[in-house]
């Protein structure tokens, strides 16, 4: 069963973010593609991004790790999920806080997070998402 692993953070660097996720991936996972989302884009474009990805991911055989600074985009990805009622244990988030410690965390059936994220969610980008 292919995954989705969704790595992020909203204090850290790209360069310590990268460089994690190499190491994830180099012992986790190595065979998964990798994309990374780098740069700020207007809104649609961050939300045509994470389409793209969501897309490619649907079309491959093998899993998909995804790093982005975008909340739209994963938020995007998370609408996508429900809708299509993507299996929850397929979907995996990492997300680096600014002391470099590495939270993992998950979606229930719902499709909402298990436990509340260390530096708080996206309010602002689920509103504009959402509602």
């Amino acid at each position: 069963m292919k995954t989705i692993h969704i790595i992020t953070s909203m204090t850290v660097g790209c360069d310590k973010l990268k460089e994690w996720t190499r190491n994830f991936r180099s012992k986790n996972n190595p065979t998964a593609a990798l994309y990374v989302f780098e740069g700020c884009l207007p809104p649609k474009k961050q939300i045509k991004h994470s389409d793209e990805i969501f897309e490619d991911w649907m079309n491959r055989d093998n899993d998909v790790i995804y790093v982005t600074y975008s909340e739209l985009a994963i938020l995007n990805l998370i609408k996508k999920f429900d809708v299509l009622k993507i299996a929850p244990e397929r979907i995996f988030f990492s997300v680096m806080a600014e002391d470099g410690k590495v939270y993992e965390y998950n979606l229930d059936g719902t499709y909402e997070f298990t436990s509340q994220w260390v530096e708080g969610f996206f309010e602002e980008a689920a509103d504009l998402l959402f509602y």
